[in-house]
């Protein structure tokens, strides 16, 4: 995300994060405090890998929603009334298809009720966010950008006039670098790369990458040379003994 942000900089954007700490209460048991602590968290872990936060304005979905609730909610529930159940699973399922871990694509199993309702939460933050020309969404809310923009062409079909098309950029997720993430436990320090990593801890993360010769697609140790490796430096040499 910092690489992308960095970029919409330079092109002459004026970018605002929108910090979604209250929308991540649907999918994780904890505090509103816990939240803001990751988010802190978060907002040192963009500076030390270089995003021009200097640049940047920061905004949290909490005090954002608690400043403008009286049009938050309602557009939170005309999400919910016009859209129909199964169009909304459809935005979610094909979503999910699209997110790769290691060397398959995530066959979702079922779904949730929270998933529904946090796709609402978002959609509505966008369609509540006027001024905003871009949004630059990571690639598993691809849920809510889709159900935004049908949403819109049923509002402008109604209205008989042309309405605002949602130009969302998307930033990809890294793959885990498990040969099957599905049957591991998503503790294992083998699953990822962390920012708090040691030397010796990335060193064996990338010794039990899973990397099949001759196989780029879902190879996760060439997405992270594509997505990382190559926009920061440029370029990757691979040094022999």
């Amino acid at each position: 995300m910092a690489i992308n942000v960095n970029k919409l900089l330079e092109a002459g954007c004026k970018v605002k994060i929108f910090m979604a700490d209250w929308f991540a209460l649907t999918n994780h048991n904890v505090s509103l405090r816990k939240v803001h602590d990751v988010c802190a968290y978060t907002t040192e872990m963009w500076r030390t890998v270089g995003m021009h936060l200097d640049e940047v304005e920061l905004v949290r979905a909490s005090d954002e929603v608690s400043r403008d609730t009286h049009r938050y909610w309602p557009l939170d529930m005309k999400v919910a009334r016009r859209t129909k159940l199964s169009d909304m699973v459809e935005c979610i399922l094909s979503s999910k298809d699209m997110r790769l871990y290691g060397s398959f694509l995530y066959q979702p199993k079922g779904l949730f009720s929270d998933e529904v309702f946090d796709t609402c939460l978002h959609s509505a933050a966008i369609l509540s966010r006027d001024e905003a020309d871009v949004w630059l969404l990571d690639i598993g809310q691809r849920a809510s950008n889709k159900v935004v923009e049908r949403y819109r062409e049923r509002e402008a079909a109604m209205r008989e006039d042309r309405h605002r098309p949602v130009v969302a950029l998307s930033h990809g997720v890294l793959p885990s670098l498990l040969e099957y993430p599905e049957i591991e436990m998503f503790g294992d320090p083998r699953w990822a790369i962390y920012m708090e990593d040691t030397e010796w801890e990335v060193g064996r993360a990338m010794r039990k990458a899973f990397c099949p010769p001759g196989t780029a697609d879902g190879n996760p140790c060439l997405e992270y040379i594509r997505q990382i490796i190559f926009p920061l430096f440029g370029k990757f040499e691979v040094a022999t003994l």
